[in-house]
């Protein structure tokens, strides 16, 4: 969306009085936390427990918004009158769901009281609220976390129309009929259109895998309720769909939503896994559904979180929703999951809204880890991204800085090396999975995780094993795979694979389970 310039540029001192105000936040610099003033496009605001935002976890329409912590956003100056105060809010990264409330005061901030009902933010996607001040006389707004503690918001495009002005359509509530639209389906989305008039007609507009735009009238159900739908003729599984609603009023006030993302059916962790050329996941904030083999269990690298691994024949991917650090999750199970993609600090994650997004899809393959080749540490350091998420195995490796820990602290700095130090990988281990101290060099299986907080991208690799067990004497990892394949065979199942290299290797020995314990 392309933001609005605030209609004033001069510094507003306090007390003074403006007509209509847009504020994009776009002007300003604020990096700290610390309560302090700032100047901006429409005059000079209070931040307090905030800063301006401007970081992938960030939500902003245009280069920045306002990150708000535990405290407050306050105008230092007067519109002179308020007709709606409008104002877009989404969560930061992947914090949980926190609320606000605007307040508004017309005796120059001494004191405030409320407007409308608190509000509550639970999407990673920007979304726009609108509060009906109706109030001719000078005044000023502040937003204030309510709940949510030191989980963050963004707040962008704050705007102030005038008194008795026609203001342009009000579109909220964009929301799907199905989380995930099936190929065989129509998809259809609902919204809530208001206006200080009448609305003249509505749209849902949308593009399927960055084609021309194209759009569906929208049909006005009930009061302020409309409905539009994609026919289910022009998509396919696996499709990527942007879509959002336009309106226009009587007067020929026109608005539009933020956009929507969502994949159709299915779809391939491969397909998830496209990156910008700072790292950044083109997909952010887009809804899919993802069939896998777990890869690594729940409970492992965090006390309080959900955070486990997915992988499909293509790729791997973080499985990560805060709380629910318990919920069980059986390496070898095939789950289906369907949630926000979401990049986080370079790594690529689905986060399911609720448990029941994740569902039992009965056994799965376990990938075998030697199916990612890693020749050695350079090789794998030459293309890190081609493994993100999916288990790998290092061998004839050895500690070449840091100590192993004899203590329950996380260890993220021990590295790793097979060129005595040349190159390296960070080795990530705990209590949990690094059981007997290394001494000399080892074997290690395990995830590749990515921890880089900082853009583009491209850093900060790590290997993270399951268990103790993911540990092995020096160049004892017998097998390599080159490929693996099941198919049904009759009454039974037909298995055929070929190895790459094998060594100390006495045979093969093949488990089945229908239901209970694995067996030979």
């Amino acid at each position: 969306m392309k933001k609005l310039l605030a209609i004033l540029a001069l510094t507003l001192s306090a007390g003074m009085a403006v007509g209509q105000v847009t504020e994009d936040f776009e002007s300003g610099t604020k990096t700290a936390y610390a309560a302090a003033d700032v100047t901006l496009g429409s005059g000079t605001w209070t931040l307090t427990d905030a800063l301006l935002g401007t970081t992938a976890s960030d939500r902003f329409n245009g280069t920045k918004s306002v990150r708000l912590r535990n405290g407050s956003l306050t105008m230092k100056f007067n519109a002179s009158t308020a007709g709606t105060v409008s104002v877009y809010h989404a969560l930061y990264g992947s914090d949980a769901s926190q609320t606000w409330k605007l307040q508004q005061s017309i005796d120059d901030g001494a004191n405030w009281t409320d407007v409308g009902s608190a509000v509550t933010t639970s999407s990673t996607s920007l979304a726009q609220v609108s509060f009906v001040v109706d109030l001719n006389s000078p005044v000023r707004f502040q937003i204030v976390k309510t709940s949510g503690g030191t989980t963050r918001i963004n707040i962008d495009d704050f705007s102030i129309t005038a008194f008795g002005a026609n203001t342009a359509p009000s579109i909220t509530d964009v929301a799907r009929t199905a989380y995930i639209p099936e190929p065989v389906d129509n998809l259809t989305v609902t919204s809530t259109i208001t206006d200080n008039g009448s609305i003249s007609a509505a749209y849902l507009r949308y593009t399927i895998n960055g084609g021309e735009i194209d759009s569906s009238l929208a049909t006005n159900t009930s009061g302020s309720s409309y409905s539009a739908t994609i026919s289910s003729e022009l998509i396919s599984d696996g499709d990527f769909v942007v879509y959002s609603y336009s309106a226009l009023d009587n007067l020929g006030a026109y608005s539009k939503s933020t956009d929507s993302k969502v994949f159709v059916g299915t779809t391939s962790i491969s397909t998830l896994r496209v990156n910008d050329m700072n790292g950044l996941n083109v997909y952010n904030n887009s809804v899919a559904r993802i069939v896998g083999t777990a890869s690594f269990p729940n409970g492992v690298t965090s006390a309080t979180n959900m955070d486990w691994y997915l992988q499909d024949e293509s790729a791997g991917i973080n499985i990560f929703k805060f709380g629910d650090a318990s919920f069980p999750v059986e390496i070898g199970t095939k789950y289906t999951v369907s949630g926000v993609v979401t990049p986080f600090n370079g790594r690529l994650e689905i986060v399911p809204s609720s448990t029941s997004n994740i569902v039992n899809s009965g056994s799965g393959i376990l990938p075998d880890p030697t199916t990612v080749v890693v020749p050695s540490v350079a090789g794998f350091l030459a293309s890190p991204e081609d493994y993100e998420g999916e288990l790998a195995s290092f061998k004839n490796v050895q500690i070449s800085s840091g100590t192993w820990p004899a203590t329950s602290t996380f260890v993220t700095t021990l590295l790793v090396s097979d060129d005595g130090g040349v190159n390296s990988i960070a080795l990530y281990i705990n209590t949990t999975t690094g059981g007997i101290e290394q001494v000399g060099t080892f074997d290690v299986v395990g995830i590749i995780r990515q921890d880089d907080n900082t853009s583009p991208f491209n850093a900060a690799y790590q290997i993270v094993p399951r268990s103790a067990d993911d540990f092995y004497p020096a160049n004892t990892l017998p097998v390599e795979l080159a490929s693996f394949t099941a198919s049904a065979f009759g009454s039974g199942a037909k298995l055929v694979w070929s190895t790459k290299t094998e060594q100390n290797n006495a045979g093969f020995e093949v488990e089945r389970k229908t239901t209970g314990n694995w067996t030979s």
